[in-house]
């Protein structure tokens, strides 16, 4: 629908909540030291597909997604793997992870040049 720019779009999607939540530089930054919270898609083909008769219809053009370094979407497909940690609100406002699982059947996935 191109109502903004792809760039605006990602920043709006990972750096603004991280800094609202005070967990940037840690989460929404791609760098050094930061959680490997990766999305990989072309955004010419991304689309939703889910509808109210089918919710849980992945999206068309995304590749991979990695959760704290963990692959968790290889190729479209789910790899099982569950990297995540639940962020919650300190009571002095901060916010801490919380471990609620380790990760199972991770793998760690070198993508280079998009293969």
């Amino acid at each position: 629908m191109n109502l903004v720019p792809i760039e605006e779009m990602v920043s709006h999607l990972t750096s603004r909540p991280a800094k609202r939540l005070g967990v940037f530089p840690k989460r929404g930054l791609i760098a050094v030291g930061s959680s490997a919270d990766l999305v990989l898609f072309d955004p010419r083909k991304i689309q939703d597909r889910a509808t109210f008769e089918e919710p849980k219809l992945r999206a068309a053009g995304i590749r991979f997604v990695l959760v704290n370094g963990w692959v968790a979407l290889d190729e479209g497909e789910m790899t099982g793997a569950r990297g995540g940690r639940t962020l919650r609100r300190q009571s002095d406002g901060s916010v801490g992870t919380v471990d609620l699982v380790e990760p199972i059947n991770g793998q760690k996935k070198e993508i280079v040049n998009g293969h």
